[in-house]
């Protein structure tokens, strides 16, 4: 995937073009009112103007500047919880992958590193086999296992 084929880059770029075209917008108009008393009576002209171009490209290029970095805060976070669930689908398929352990009954949660296991199993032994299986993971950093062995 190219840079600027990923979602998070086109709508970034959407975002900056939506800046600049608000801040021509609202840049683009000023209006003046002049009144001025005459012997007839008082006499009010208004007249609208637009202000140089540099001042309008100033404006939009803050808001597009501004949006950009809005941007790749959003896109950050993204990638962030992309690692996260990237890690957990790893754990997770790892404990399927294992014959003594019952997937099924486990939740994986991970941030940064640490994964946390949740849920229950048959015996104690299936209990640390999963933990186990989660540390020798490829991204995991630690484990905490909050497992519990089934009440019979």
């Amino acid at each position: 995937m190219t840079f600027a084929s990923h979602p998070a880059h086109r709508r970034a770029g959407f975002v900056a073009i939506i800046a600049v075209g608000l801040g021509m917008s609202l840049a683009g108009c000023q209006k003046t009112t002049t009144t001025q008393e005459t012997p007839s009576g008082s006499s009010t002209t208004t007249t609208y103007s637009t202000p140089a171009i540099p001042a309008i490209s100033a404006s939009a290029s803050t808001m597009a500047n501004n949006a950009m970095a809005s941007a790749s805060q959003a896109l950050g976070k993204a990638e962030e919880r992309l690692d996260n669930g990237t890690l957990t689908a790893k754990v997770k398929t790892a404990l399927f992958a294992a014959a003594d352990v019952k997937a099924m009954q486990i939740d994986v949660d991970s941030k940064d590193g640490v994964v946390t296991l949740n849920g229950t199993q048959e015996t104690a032994a299936a209990v640390d086999r999963a933990a186990a299986v989660a540390r020798g993971t490829d991204g995991v950093a630690s484990v905490d296992n909050k497992l519990t062995v089934k009440a019979p």
